[in-house]
């Protein structure tokens, strides 16, 4: 009885590593008033470190981080930028490239798609981030509305894609302006 005792905590804390996070809870939040966006309900508020998020949610233990960049076409005019959704992916999929080694970058799906009524294009990429030397993987799906640009990216270590990337791709399609 007392091994039972023992073990059962082990047996629990491997059920719930070996488990595939796919049956998570997700719950949407408001950003601003600005949009809205789905999570899974093991995340929380907190600081990556980017000033430029609008939206900064993960959970350190899972190692499961969401991000989301919004920048308006007058924001972008004050830098005489306007772009195509390829052009504004083009060039936040070189500066992820840059900040990262080995990067392999996969667009997913055919090009320019619609998304929740917002012109989207999407990319997984794979690379090793260099602070660490650990394998990571990115989904980043970039939006284009009437409005502004969104950058929406979920990220893991490369050896957790499979765990989460269900929830990664719920995540980066549920974007929607208000």
């Amino acid at each position: 009885m007392k091994l039972l005792k023992w073990l059962s905590p082990a047996i629990v804390a491997f059920g719930l590593v070996a488990c595939n996070e796919s049956n998570s809870s997700f719950e949407t939040k408001d950003v601003e008033g600005q949009f809205s966006i789905e999570i899974p309900d093991y995340m929380e508020k907190l600081n990556l470190e980017n000033p430029d998020a609008i939206f900064q949610y993960g959970n350190e233990l899972k190692e499961h981080y969401v991000m989301v960049i919004m920048e308006t076409h007058e924001e972008l005019k004050q830098y005489d930028l306007e772009m195509s959704i390829e052009e504004y992916a083009d060039l936040s999929i070189e500066f992820l490239k840059s900040s990262i080694n080995d990067p392999v970058v996969e667009e997913v799906g055919e090009g320019v798609t619609t998304v929740n009524g917002m012109e989207a294009v999407g990319y997984k990429i794979n690379g090793v981030f260099p602070q660490n030397n650990l394998d990571i993987f990115y989904y980043a799906m970039f939006y284009r509305s009437e409005k502004a640009f969104y950058y929406v990216t979920t990220w893991t270590l490369a050896e957790r894609e499979e765990k989460f990337i269900d929830n990664m791709e719920k995540i980066v399609h549920s974007i929607k302006e208000k």
